[in-house]
């Protein structure tokens, strides 16, 4: 992988590029939001995004924002999954397929490892087939899917549920 990409955490000042990725995705449909962000819905879904992360990174080549990614409670607020998360990423599409995500999930993976996380969970619509290979490619599995229980205008998408084990319980 290119050197040029750094890891960080993110910032409140890293508001506009992480939008930027989301509605990105948005457009793309590669998330279960219908319209893109605005001003204001990006900027309080940001600061939610901020409040419910346990650890948000960003990726940067640059210092320009082209990846983020974030651990979030699994259930929040039940005690039986305080040890799990929820995992997440967002690449912008200029750089895919250049080992970002990849790095990404290591990075997010290892923060989990060191704060005591025992199992990662990635939920996404069952139709993002790169983000399916490559959680697959770190060890991820297939733990569940709701078929059609997304509802777009011209289709119904499945939510699938992956998982993986970092520490035996």
């Amino acid at each position: 992988m290119n050197s040029d990409y750094t890891f960080r955490p993110a910032f409140y000042d890293d508001e506009s590029g992480i939008v930027a990725i989301m509605n990105e995705a948005i457009g793309n449909s590669r998330n279960a939001y219908h319209h893109q962000f605005d001003l204001i819905e990006g900027s309080n879904w940001f600061k939610r995004l901020r409040q419910e992360s346990h650890y948000l990174l960003v990726c940067e080549k640059k210092g320009e924002i082209v990846g983020w990614g974030c651990l979030s409670a699994y259930r929040g607020g039940r005690e039986a999954f305080k040890s799990v998360r929820e995992i997440s990423y967002y690449i912008a599409a200029d750089h895919h397929r250049k080992r970002v995500g990849s790095r990404m999930i290591d990075w997010l993976e290892n923060h989990a490892i060191q704060t005591g996380v025992t199992h990662l969970v990635a939920i996404m619509l069952d139709d993002n087939i790169p983000s399916r290979k490559l959680l697959e490619q770190k060890g991820f599995f297939v733990w569940g899917l709701f078929e059609r229980l997304a509802q777009f205008e011209s289709s119904a998408k499945g939510h699938l549920y992956m998982g993986k084990t970092l520490v035996s319980t």
